[in-house]
């Protein structure tokens, strides 16, 4: 994993609330797209785009990450455990080339004992408050 599950927490609880599907991830515009959701904030776009800035990478013209969430198998108890399965391509287009890597990633998710989420959902309150 590229960041602890300590510090994207938070962007494990949103995803636990939306269906599965595939993020993509715009590390140029610093923007996370959920295929039923639209535009979601994670943690990780902030965390990933940070570190393309500060690589010294220049001439990118695209930096994406598209991630496929599976959290059905093993079938869990979804209050307390979700097992999130990812599957993501990431390409980077620089200099008139372009590069593609390909990885596979499984996590375990332990939600915290009692969950302060609005009856609308994460999403929805990310929304009014002028995240997505």
């Amino acid at each position: 994993m590229v960041c602890s599950e300590a510090r994207l927490g938070s962007d494990f609880e949103l995803l636990a609330e939306l269906p599965d599907g595939e993020v993509t991830l715009d590390l140029i515009h610093s923007l996370a797209i959920h295929s039923a959701n639209g535009v979601i904030e994670l943690s990780v776009v902030k965390v990933l785009a940070s570190w393309l800035g500060s690589s010294g990478a220049q001439n990118v013209n695209s930096a994406k990450v598209s991630l496929r969430i599976d959290t059905s198998k093993p079938p869990t108890h979804r209050e307390t455990l979700i097992s999130f399965n990812f599957n993501g391509i990431a390409v980077l287009e620089a200099h008139g080339r372009t590069y593609v890597g390909e990885a596979s990633n499984h996590v375990w998710h332990n939600r915290p004992a009692q969950q302060s989420v609005p009856p609308d959902g994460p999403v929805a309150a990310s929304r009014r408050q002028g995240r997505g």
